[in-house]
């Protein structure tokens, strides 16, 4: 049975990381053939917030995909100047909370949030980089 990873974090519209790092670990995954992707940008032709019945309709597929997810991957790498994003920890909330147990990888290069209790507390495990937590659910996770 193939394991799902949900893909979150950061989603700004000017900053191209955040698409690269998802379309480079789904196809990172999608080699080791063990694995389900579920990318928030799928079906999506633009990156960014939404308002109105667009935006309830983002949150609760995205809600749906954390719940039936196995592993949570999510990522976040402020620039200077970024606010923090609310929905990538409403993410973390949301895979803290759902249903089974899951791996929740966290990735940043901000020791102040490695740090932080509650991402010591909720992360399974934390990472510097995108491809070191990908590395990592391969080695620990592949069927």
């Amino acid at each position: 049975m193939k394991r799902t990873v949900y893909l979150g974090g950061y989603l700004r519209e000017d900053c191209e990381f955040d698409v690269r790092w998802r379309q480079e670990a789904t196809v990172e995954l999608h080699q080791s053939d063990c694995f389900r992707v579920l990318n928030p940008l799928r079906d999506k032709d633009e990156v960014g917030s939404s308002k109105g019945p667009e935006a309830k309709e983002k949150v609760h597929r995205d809600t749906q995909d954390i719940e039936r997810a196995d592993i949570v991957l999510l990522v976040v790498m402020p620039r200077e100047g970024d606010r923090q994003s609310i929905g990538t920890f409403a993410e973390l909330g949301i895979a803290h909370e759902a249903p089974g147990q899951k791996l929740i990888a966290f990735v940043s290069r901000d020791e102040a949030i490695l740090d932080h209790f509650f991402i010591q507390t909720i992360a399974t495990k934390t990472f510097r980089s995108p491809s070191d937590a990908v590395d990592f659910i391969k080695a620990h996770w592949s069927e």
